[in-house]
C-alpha cells in the first residue's frame, strides 16, 4: 500500500502543483499586468458579478460560435470560467482541506477576445479553516459563483437550472481530474468527497444536474459523469452537442465519455488533505 503524500504546506504549493503534469491546470499565480485590449486580457473577477461586462462576454462569445442569441454565450461563457476556478479552488481543497480565498476581487480571470477564460489567478495567501464537502459547496457554489450566475442570468436571461447544470458539469470534470491523479488504492477517497460536495444543499437543485460515478475502464476506475442539462453550445452554428450532452443516444455518450477517461492522463501524486476534515 502506497503513503499518502504529505499534503502541501502553502496554497501556492497545492497550485502549482495542480501546473504540472499531468493535470497541467490553466492557472497563472503571476498574471501579466499589460494593458487590456477590450475583453482581452486580465480582469478582476468582480467584473463577472456586473451584469452589463457580463453581456459583453456572452455576445462575444455567441458571436464566435455563430449564433445571436446570449443565452448561448451565457451558458457556455459561465461553464468555461468554472472549469477553470473550481479546478483551482477545489483542487486546493482536495489536496489541503482548506479551501483559497475566494473573495472575487482576489481572483483575476484571463479572457480572449472571444469571451473565453483562458486562464485565471488565484490568491496564493489567505486560505480559511478547514471545511467538509457541504461547507465547501456552499462557499464555491454559493459565495463564489452565485454572483457570477447572478449576473449572468440577468445579462442572458439563462434559468438557474441551465446555469447549475453548467457549473455542475465543470465540478464533475473536476473531480474525475483529481481523482486521475490519485494512487488507485485512494481513488474512492475522491470519489466519496465527490459525491458529498455534489448532493450538498448549495445546488438548489430539486432533479439531479449531473449522474457522477465510478467506472472501471481498462486503464482503471475512472469518474465520469453525464448531464441533465444540455450547455446550449449545439446551439451555435456548425457546432455538435458535447460528449456528455443528455441530448444525445445514450449509448454515444457512454462511449464518449469512457473513450475520454481511457486517453486521459494519470498519475498518483495527489495528497488528499479534504480526507481529514471531520
Amino acid at each position: 500500500m502506497s503513503v499518502d503524500p504529505a499534503p502541501p504546506a502553502t496554497v501556492a504549493e497545492a497550485l502549482e502543483l495542480l501546473r504540472g503534469a499531468p493535470t497541467r491546470a490553466p492557472l497563472t499565480l503571476t498574471p501579466d499586468p499589460a494593458a487590456m485590449s477590450g475583453l482581452a486580457g486580465w480582469h478582476p473577477v468582480d467584473r463577472l458579478t456586473e451584469a452589463p461586462f457580463v453581456a459583453r462576454v456572452a455576445g462575444a462569445y455567441s458571436a464566435g460560435l455563430g449564433t445571436r442569441h446570449l443565452a448561448v454565450g451565457g451558458a457556455c461563457g459561465l461553464q468555461h470560467y468554472a472549469g477553470r476556478f473550481v479546478l483551482a479552488a477545489l483542487g486546493v481543497w482536495v489536496q489541503t482541506g482548506c479551501l483559497p480565498d475566494l473573495d472575487h476581487g482576489a481572483w483575476r480571470v484571463k479572457l480572449d477576445a472571444q469571451g473565453h477564460t483562458l486562464s485565471v489567478a488565484p490568491p496564493v495567501a489567505g486560505a480559511g479553516r478547514p471545511v467538509d464537502a457541504e461547507d465547501a459547496a456552499a462557499a464555491v457554489v454559493g459565495d463564489h459563483l452565485g454572483p457570477i450566475i447572478a449576473a449572468t442570468r440577468a445579462a442572458t436571461r439563462i434559468t438557474e437550472r441551465v446555469a447549475h447544470g453548467c457549473i455542475a458539469a465543470s465540478c464533475s470534470g473536476t473531480f474525475a481530474t483529481l481523482h486521475r491523479r490519485t494512487a488507485p488504492e485512494r481513488q474512492t477517497i475522491v470519489a466519496g468527497l465527490a459525491d458529498r460536495f455534489m448532493a450538498a444543499p448549495a445546488w438548489r437543485a430539486d432533479r439531479p444536474l449531473v449522474d457522477l460515478r465510478e467506472v472501471e475502464v481498462v486503464t482503471g476506475p475512472a469518474l465520469v459523469h453525464e448531464r441533465h442539462v444540455c450547455c446550449l453550445i449545439r446551439l451555435g452554428r456548425d457546432h455538435g452537442a458535447c460528449g456528455t450532452c443528455p441530448d444525445i443516444d445514450p449509448d454515444e455518450r457512454r462511449r464518449r465519455t469512457t473513450h475520454h477517461a481511457i486517453v486521459a492522463r494519470r498519475g498518483r501524486d495527489l495528497p488528499l488533505g479534504a480526507h481529514h476534515v471531520p
